[in-house]
Parts: structure tokens; sequence; C-alpha cells
């Protein structure tokens, strides 16, 4: 392989290693920022990214998944919706969030809402879900993919899908200008990667 096929082939690369790094961060940081307050996560436009922790809606939304939650009028949940609601408060537990399904509307309470169920749960929860309390429903789930997200996030993670491709991306990109620098000591035209381009498809 010659000296131009090595610049292109590198040049390839490091766009390559570039879109997978901005795709690894924005898959990183979007469940991260969703996550700052467990009871209230961060909306991006109408929808907020989640990572699935627990098993109780399994098949559905399996653990490791990552589910999107919408913005909703509570007066537009109905029988069957899955929504996403603060968690009951319980001594010595941080606030948290649960995602069940609607099993039906409590229209005997002096506002509305809401007695719900896991799917994998044999029986409804214990308690009402006030439509106060009700941060999104159920819209798009991605299975597994947050098992990558909380794997970014380690350190581990961080330095094996961060750190090395962008270390990369610096050494090749190093490469490139010890090249021209070669190539003007040396007297030899520095060309352009559309130059190169057009000399192959002449």
């Amino acid at each position: 392989m010659n000296g131009r096929s090595l610049r292109l082939a590198g040049g390839a690369i490091t766009a390559l290693l570039a879109v997978a790094l901005l795709a690894i961060i924005i898959l990183s940081v979007s469940p991260l920022l969703a996550s700052r307050n467990p009871a209230r996560p961060t909306f991006f436009g109408r929808y907020a990214p989640m990572v699935v922790l627990g098993g109780s809606m399994e098949p559905t939304y399996h653990i490791g998944s990552i589910l999107f939650i919408e913005r909703v009028d509570t007066a537009a949940i109905g029988r069957g919706d899955v929504i996403t609601f603060e968690t009951p408060a319980r001594p010595g537990q941080p606030p948290s969030l649960t995602t069940h399904r609607v099993m039906s509307i409590d229209a005997e309470s002096e506002r509305r809402a809401f007695r719900t169920r896991g799917d994998a749960n044999n029986v409804e929860d214990t308690w009402l879900v006030p439509a106060d309390t009700v941060v999104g429903r159920g819209s798009l789930s991605i299975p597994y993919l947050g098992y990558i997200s909380s794997f970014v996030r380690s350190k581990l993670g961080f330095f094996a899908l961060v750190i090395i491709p962008a270390a990369l991306i610096v050494v090749l990109e190093l490469g490139s200008i010890t090249t021209a620098l070669r190539q003007r000591k040396s007297g030899a035209p520095v060309r352009s990667a559309q130059e190169l381009s057009a000399d192959e498809s002449a």
C-alpha cells in the first residue's frame, strides 16, 4: 500500500472513529442527564431517555433497555397505557421512578388517579398513582442498549470506548501533520485530499 492509499485509509478511519466517539458520548450522556434527578428525568423536547433497571415490566421492557418516555396530558392516559411515575415515598428510600401499566382509572378519589401493575407481576400495586406524580408515558424502548450506556459510564468503559478512540484520532492526526511537514521540508508539494481524489478518478 503506497503513501497515498495510507493517507486515504487514515482519513477514513479518523472519520469513522470520530462518528463512533460522538455516538458513544451521546449514548452515555443522555441517560446520565435523565438520572440527575431520579424523580424528574430530563426531557429533550417531548422525550426523556431512561435505563430500565428492574424486571417488573418484562417482557415488554427488558432489564438493560433504554426506554423513552413522552410528555403527556394525564387526561389522555387510558387503561392499558404504560406510565412512568414517582415511586411512593418509603422511609429511608431515595426518590425514584416506577414504570407500570394502567389497569384502571380511579374515579372515586378527589383527584384523577391510576391503579397500576407491572406486566411481570401477578397482582396490582397496593398504591394509587395520583395524576400529578406521572412524569410521562412509555413510548419506545431499545432492548439491552442501556447495558452499553452503563458500561460507558464505568471507569473501564470510559477508558475503552472513549479515551482509546480519542487517542487513536490524535495519533492519526499527528501522523498526517508529520507527513505534511516532511513533504514541505523535502520540497515535495503538499497535496490536498481533493487533489488526490481527482488524480484517482482521472
